[in-house]
């Protein structure tokens, strides 16, 4: 196992306020989720098809999310902070149980595209898995965000991003950027898109959310205008 000395006096520590903006963002986008199922109209497999795509997408943000945790994250913590190693040990817990759901709803989603019908099975289970994950951000929240302050590095923080960054297929990153950056409020908009690298700063009002707008137009069933 790695070592991971005591942080240095003066190193500049995690700034928390990215994933704040990301746990609004699942929590936005899976509340939203049951109820797009259900109003697909029976028979429409256009429209289950893009309401299946974009729960695919969310939830694959979310396996990255918690999969950087994993790796990064955890094994940190538990070194520096070796007295709340039962709290690491909890979001371990939570993370295997969410899961677990999220396979359930790709197992279920195949045959729902395919007939557009009997929504009520895909929707409770993404009910099930939106009130589990409500507890799990708001645990996360309270008991490992003061930690990452105290204990994390900017740098060491830094892997998290990269390592979603990394996951994500190319077309994939500006419809999760351009969902996060919809959750700012200006300054929060500011400190995040300060976070890219020049050449991608330049794309994303031209670029990134036109792309993103129209992607969502279409989940939403809204009309541009």
């Amino acid at each position: 196992m790695t070592a991971h000395p005591a942080v240095p006096r003066d190193a500049a520590m995690a700034d928390i306020r990215e994933m704040l903006i990301v746990h609004r963002v699942f929590r936005r986008e899976f509340a939203a989720l049951p109820g797009a199922v259900r109003g697909v109209a029976v028979g429409d497999r256009t429209r289950a098809r893009i309401v299946a795509g974009h729960a695919r997408l969310i939830m694959e943000g979310l396996h990255l999310h918690h999969s950087g945790e994993d790796v990064e994250l955890w094994p940190l913590l538990e070194r520096r902070v070796q007295t709340r190693a039962d709290v690491t040990a909890r979001m371990e817990a939570q993370h295997g149980e969410l899961a677990a759901l999220v396979t359930e709803v790709g197992r279920l989603l195949p045959d729902w595209v395919e007939s557009a019908a009997h929504p009520e099975p895909l929707a409770e289970v993404l009910e099930s898995l939106q009130a589990v994950l409500l507890v799990h951000l708001g645990d996360e929240e309270a008991e490992i965000l003061p930690l990452v302050t105290e204990h994390v590095t900017a740098g060491e923080w830094a892997r998290l991003g990269e390592h979603a960054r990394r996951g994500m297929r190319p077309a994939e990153l500006p419809l999760m950027f351009g969902a996060v950056l919809e959750e700012c409020d200006a300054s929060e908009r500011a400190m995040l898109v300060a976070t890219l690298p020049f050449p991608l700063r330049l794309l994303v009002r031209p670029v990134i959310e036109p792309v993103y707008r129209r992607y969502i137009a279409k989940v939403r069933a809204e009309v541009l205008q």
